[in-house]
């Protein structure tokens, strides 16, 4: 889902030392990093499954998906867990984080068109920029960075039991 240039609340959260944000209208939760299970011939930022109260979620490690290296976990790692449509049904993944930052409530004058040059990750994985404390941040969008050909991979594997 793209966010419109619009203000709202928004979770700003750590990875290799650079802040990003996502709408919390696009979180489900938050939990700690827990045991992933590698799942084979997926790319590489695709980490495997874990399973959340009976769920068994796909985890992307966005550190590696940026092109920045695996997240080395810690004790303040963490997953966000998103909600997005992969074959016409609801699916929940799992995004690795080295932290959570913190939720802040933003206007619409803190909201910014995304620029042409000067982020660390690819432009088509930022929805819009927003400034906070008079810093910009990059808020993601979810359905470029989740690559859904991959995830629809996964899904499918854990239908048939693989």
């Amino acid at each position: 889902m793209s966010v419109d240039l619009q203000g709202g609340q928004y979770l700003t959260f750590i990875v290799k030392d650079e802040i990003f944000a996502l709408s919390v209208m696009e979180i489900k939760e938050i939990i700690e990093y827990s045991e992933i299970t590698r799942i084979p011939m997926m790319q590489e930022f695709i980490k495997g499954v874990t399973n959340v109260r009976g769920s068994v979620i796909p985890i992307i490690d966005l550190s590696l998906r940026f092109g920045m290296g695996a997240t080395v976990p810690t004790s303040r790692t963490g997953i966000v867990i998103v909600e997005t449509f992969i074959d016409g049904d609801i699916t929940e993944i799992g995004l690795i984080i080295d932290a959570v930052h913190q939720v802040h409530q933003l206007t619409q004058s803190d909201t910014r068109m995304t620029p042409d040059f000067g982020a660390k990750i690819r432009k088509e994985f930022i929805d819009q920029i927003i400034t906070i404390d008079g810093k910009f941040n990059i808020v993601l969008k979810l359905e470029t960075v989740l690559s859904l050909e991959e995830l629809s991979r996964i899904k499918h594997r854990k239908s048939v039991g693989v």
